[in-house]
């Protein structure tokens, strides 16, 4: 299997040296927002909405051919991918763009996948396919879970939905793939406080793998002016924070990151803004579903169309413009969502340090 820390430790010593030579940073981590289309009915997530309220936006998504234009530019750039959406795996096609990839970019080492989990046997075909196809390639397939029972039914506006996404999860393992880890991702929101000590105990007792995220209100998520910003509940917020970090060890390196993660999640809490510096545009990039290019999901503003540049994303990349949008791009502390922080905290490991120490103990 592609050594994933390998490969990426390679990539933070480049990154750091054409940062000190002040040469231009292509980023190796992309996500890829393959449709707005969705299935659930989430209370802290208004994308559902986008097709039901403009159905002919969806004809705008790029074709299969066009994304395969896109991947094929990128070839030994891309190291890391984020496929979301929407729901992503109502993309037709998703496995053969996947696997097509993994083919033509040679470093193409680790994927990851957040799904609802509700499309049981759709869910289950897409990551047989890609992992019996891509047998140096890591997946990472998280399952997103808010609550226990009917709480999770309530909060993504699905009956039944806690009992499909345990379903999935237990066919998902059934797999059997070595180069595959199942696991769920817990997302704190005002909405679901209460609930997050008892779903963690029982996936602990289930022996389920796990990772935090905190809402944010943002334009990826069609939902500013919800409410649901964790930053609007901090005494709280930060008091469950300081428990959930003790749930994670410093070692392996995929409970670390976890912890540092929740750790500096704190301090972005009562601070309201991340306390690193970012690396969009260096370490990552974020095409949505129809060829525009953004710095991360979680800006307004695109620094350019796929379409409009023959789908060349590294001569967009390397434009004058969007250099001097990624130094720009280092003041940004918006968001505390693992999707940015994750490559901020491996790019920006002193930095990362010296804020885990402020943070405190829990």
């Amino acid at each position: 299997m592609r050594n994933k820390l390998l490969v990426l430790g390679k990539e933070n010593i480049l990154l750091s040296l054409r940062r000190l030579l002040r040469r231009a940073c292509i980023p190796y981590k992309y996500t890829f927002i393959s449709t707005w289309r969705c299935n659930s009915r989430c209370r802290i997530c208004g994308v559902w909405k986008i097709y039901r309220d403009n159905p002919d936006l969806l004809q705008r998504e790029l074709s299969t051919d066009e994304v395969l234009r896109i991947v094929t530019g990128i070839g030994g750039r891309l190291l890391w991918l984020n496929v979301t959406g929407g729901e992503p795996l109502l993309r037709e096609e998703i496995d053969t763009i996947i696997c097509k990839a993994y083919k033509r970019c040679r470093n193409f080492s680790l994927l990851n996948i957040p799904t609802n989990g509700i499309a049981t046997a759709r869910t289950v075909s897409v990551f047989d396919e890609i992992t019996s196809r891509c047998a140096e390639l890591f997946t990472y397939a998280s399952l997103s879970v808010d609550g226990l029972g009917a709480r999770q039914d309530e909060l993504r506006g699905v009956e039944g939905c806690f009992d499909r996404v345990m379903e999935t999860y237990a066919r998902l393992l059934g797999l059997g793939r070595r180069n595959m880890k199942v696991f769920f991702q817990i997302t704190i929101s005002r909405d679901n406080l209460a609930d997050i000590p008892d779903l963690v105990r029982f996936v602990k007792k289930e022996g389920i793998p796990y990772f935090i995220n905190i809402a944010h209100e943002m334009r990826i998520f069609h939902n500013q002016e919800s409410g649901i910003d964790v930053r609007g509940y901090a005494a709280e917020t930060t008091e469950l924070l300081r428990q959930l970090e003790n749930e994670f060890r410093f070692w392996p390196y995929d409970e670390l990151l976890p912890r540092v993660f929740l750790r500096l999640a704190r301090l972005f809490v009562t601070g309201g803004a991340s306390p690193i510096s970012c690396s969009a545009l260096e370490a990552t990039a974020t095409i949505d579903p129809y060829g525009e290019v953004f710095p991360c999901p979680f800006l307004d503003t695109p620094i350019g169309s796929l379409r409009e540049c023959n789908y060349d994303i590294l001569s967009l990349l390397g434009r004058h413009s969007v250099r001097e949008a990624a130094r720009r791009m280092k003041r940004c502390r918006r968001c505390w969502q693992s999707c940015e922080a994750y490559p901020a905290i491996v790019q920006n490991i002193p930095q990362a340090i010296r804020a885990f120490f402020k943070a405190g103990h829990p």
